[in-house]
C-alpha cells in the first residue's frame, strides 16, 4: 500500500503512523511508489509505503507521527536549498550548510521522539563535477554532521551500482516533477530496498524481527532524554521570526478554517467561523491577533491566532497555532510575550480558556505549566486557568527546551493592544 495523508485536516499531513515506510524529499519523491512496489523484498521491511509532500517536509520531521518499528527516508538535494543567484555570495557555501543542517538536526530529534528507524540520503544537483555550483554543494555536503543516531545511504555508492544507467531527467526537474530518469528510479528503489533490508548488525531485517508484537502509539515515547543544547542550536539556526498584529477582514476566511481544522493546538475547539471573527473584531472589548511566522526559508504566512478580552486580568479565550510551525516553539514565543506585555501594562493577571480534548497539547502544555507555578496559578475552573504574569513568563522558560534561544527570537505585538505599555 502507498499513500499520503490528506488534509482533512491541520494535523493530516503529519500524520503517517499508519505506514511502515515513510518517503520525504526536498523534491517530488511520489515517483518512487511504483519502483518501490515492484521490489518485492521492501515487504519484508515495508508493508506499506508513504510520502510526504516537499512543502511538508520540515514541519513533518518536526512535529511528524510515525510508528516507532517505521523506516524514515529523507532525501536532501542541496540545490533546493538555496536560490542559484545566492551561490555567488561570499558565504553561500556556509549557508547552505546551515540550511542542510536544519534538516539533518530536525530528523535526528524526529529518530529520538519516535523511535523509527531515520536514513539520510543527500542527492547531488545534475551538474558536471567541476561546475562551481557542484563543488559548492560538495563542499556544504562535506561540512555537514550526521548523528551517529541517523543511517547515512551513500550517493557514490549508488552510482557506481547503477553503472550506465542515466541517473537525471532535467526536463522533469525544471518542470518542477521528480528529477530522476525512469530507469535511474528502478535501480534506486532497489538500492534503498537493499539498505532498508539490512539491520544495523548486518543481517537481512525482516518485517517480524524489525516491528514488534505490538505497535506503538502514534505519538511513541521519546527513546531518550531530547538534547536541549543541540535544540537551542537548531532554533538558533532556523532564524525564527514571529509577527502579532491586529487580525483583518482578509485574515477572517483563513482563520475560520483553521479554527475548523486545527487539531494539535486549539485551545478552545470553538468552531468559529468567519462572521464570528467579524464580530469579535468589532468589539472594543477584545483584542484578535494573526499569528505571522517566518523562518530562513521564507515566510509561513497567517499560522495562528489569539482573542483576548481586555480588562484588568485579561482572558485569552481562543490560542489556536497551525501544526504546520508546531514544534518551533512559537506557542512558547507568542504566550511568554502575551504574559510580559500584560504585565508591562499593569495587570493583576493573565488568564486563559482551555478545553481538553482527544489529541490536543494545549491542556497538558498549561497543566504543566501550572505545575511550574504553584504560587502564580490558580485554576479557577476545569477549563480557566490564571497565572501571575511574571511567574508564567518564568514558567515558560523554566519548562521550554533551548531556552536561550528562545528568549532570541524575535516577536512584534501591536502598541497599545493592551491598554497600555507593551
Amino acid at each position: 500500500m502507498t499513500g499520503q495523508c490528506n488534509r482533512g485536516s491541520d494535523l493530516a499531513p503529519y500524520d503517517m503512523h499508519a505506514f511502515d515506510l515513510v518517503v520525504g524529499a526536498t523534491f517530488t519523491a511520489s515517483a518512487l511508489a511504483a519502483p518501490l512496489a515492484e521490489t518485492g523484498d521492501l515487504t519484508r521491511t515495508a508493508r506499506s509505503t508513504g510520502f510526504v509532500a516537499a512543502r511538508d517536509l520540515l514541519p513533518f520531521l518536526m512535529n511528524g507521527r510515525l510508528a516507532g518499528a517505521a523506516s524514515l527516508l529523507v532525501m536532501l538535494r542541496p540545490s533546493d536549498l538555496i536560490g542559484a543567484n545566492q551561490l555567488d555570495q561570499p558565504d553561500a557555501v556556509s549557508q547552505l550548510t546551515e540550511n542542510m543542517q536544519v534538516y539533518v538536526d530536525a530528523l535526528a530529534r524526529l529518530q529520538v521522539r519516535t523511535g523509527a528507524r531515520c536514513c539520510l540520503l543527500v542527492v547531488p544537483a545534475p551538474h558536471a563535477p567541476d561546475n562551481p555550483a557542484a563543488l559548492s554543494y560538495r563542499r556544504a555536503c562535506d561540512a555537514l554532521a550526521v548523528p551517529a543516531s541517523v543511517r547515512s545511504i551513500d550517493w557514490q555508492a549508488f552510482a557506481g551500482k547503477a553503472g550506465t544507467v542515466r541517473i537525471f531527467d532535467p526536463i522533469a526537474d525544471k518542470l518542477g516533477q521528480v528529477p530522476f530518469t525512469t530507469q535511474c528510479l528502478q535501480a534506486l528503489a532497489r538500492h534503498i530496498t537493499a539498505e532498508l533490508c539490512c539491520a544495523p548488525d548486518g543481517q537481512v531485517a525482516t518485517a517480524a524481527s524489525a516491528a514488534p508484537a505490538q505497535a506503538p502509539a502514534p505519538c511513541a515515547a521519546p527513546a531518550a532524554a531530547p538534547d536541549t543544547a543541540a535544540f537551542a542550536r537548531f532554533l538558533g539556526r532556523l532564524r525564527l521570526r514571529v509577527v502579532c498584529r491586529p487580525m483583518t477582514t482578509e485574515d477572517s476566511g483563513f482563520a475560520a478554517r483553521l479554527a475548523h481544522t486545527a487539531a494539535t493546538f486549539h485551545a478552545s475547539a470553538n468552531k468559529l467561523t468567519e462572521a464570528d471573527f467579524g464580530a469579535l473584531m468589532t468589539d472594543a472589548d477584545i483584542g484578535v491577533l494573526a499569528i505571522e511566522v517566518s523562518d530562513r526559508f521564507g515566510s509561513y504566512g497567517p499560522s495562528g491566532f489569539v482573542v483576548m478580552r481586555r480588562g484588568a486580568a485579561p482572558l485569552v479565550e481562543e490560542f489556536v497555532v497551525s501544526c504546520v510551525v508546531l514544534g518551533k516553539q512559537v506557542e512558547h514565543v507568542v504566550l511568554l510575550a502575551l504574559a510580559r506585555a500584560v504585565r508591562n501594562a499593569g495587570a493583576s493577571a493573565l488568564r486563559l480558556r482551555c478545553v481538553s480534548q482527544d489529541g490536543s497539547q494545549v491542556a497538558q502544555w498549561l497543566h504543566d505549566l501550572e505545575a511550574a507555578c504553584p504560587d502564580g496559578a490558580v485554576r479557577e475552573s476545569a477549563n480557566e486557568l490564571r497565572f501571575e504574569p511574571a511567574a508564567l513568563a518564568d514558567a515558560i522558560l523554566a519548562s521550554a527546551p533551548g531556552r536561550e534561544a528562545l528568549e532570541q527570537i524575535p516577536i512584534a505585538l501591536p502598541p497599545g493592544f493592551f491598554g497600555g505599555r507593551a
